[in-house]
């Protein structure tokens, strides 16, 4: 269960810096989220259990085609890619280029491409095959949640990914310690 491998490095993330959290699952079609962890700050910026978020203006989107072993990317270049807004890529050249930029960087964001004025970075989730079977995001304002993201934020993030990935049975070498290239 994802959601239950998930939890303790969800609150962990949430606590420590303070935005919330989503967890999504990698499908055909889009990230669909499992569990959302709001902030515990006076405003709260959510994203609701079973919404699909999109591959090309999302975070979590573009992780899903930066590490899935599914064929996303060649499944998205046959579908004409829905501007939300004026910041939402809708150019297959510049998704390409994001998805090639995320899986060097081992995360990836979208500011303001799917709604105006909020911001999200994700990281992958692994299996024991090296699938990425889930996103874990930090969503929230782009006042909190900048386009490029706070390195604090980025590593935390990418840790408590790391680890409910090694409680889903990875035991490869954390996405953010790979060689480039």
């Amino acid at each position: 269960d994802i959601v239950a491998a998930a939890q303790p490095a969800m609150r962990e993330l949430r606590d420590a810096i303070r935005q919330t959290v989503a967890l999504g699952a990698v499908g055909p079609r889009g990230v669909t989220i499992l569990e959302t962890l709001l902030s515990q700050s006076n405003l709260e910026i959510g994203v609701r259990r079973g919404s699909e978020m999109g591959f090309h203006a999302t975070a979590q989107g573009k992780i899903a085609l930066a590490f899935s072993h599914q064929p996303l990317l060649a499944w998205l270049r046959q579908q004409p890619l829905e501007r939300f807004t004026e910041h939402t890529i809708c150019d297959m050249r510049e998704v390409e280029y994001q998805t090639r930029l995320a899986r060097e960087r081992g995360w990836a964001t979208a500011p303001q491409e799917m709604v105006l004025g909020i911001n999200g970075v994700a990281a992958p989730v692994l299996d024991e095959t090296g699938d990425c079977v889930a996103t874990l995001a930090v969503v929230g304002s782009v006042q909190f949640v900048r386009a490029i993201p706070d390195p604090e934020q980025v590593e935390a993030l990418q840790r408590a990914a790391h680890a409910v990935s090694l409680e889903l049975g990875y035991r490869g070498q954390p996405v953010y310690d790979r060689p480039q290239g």
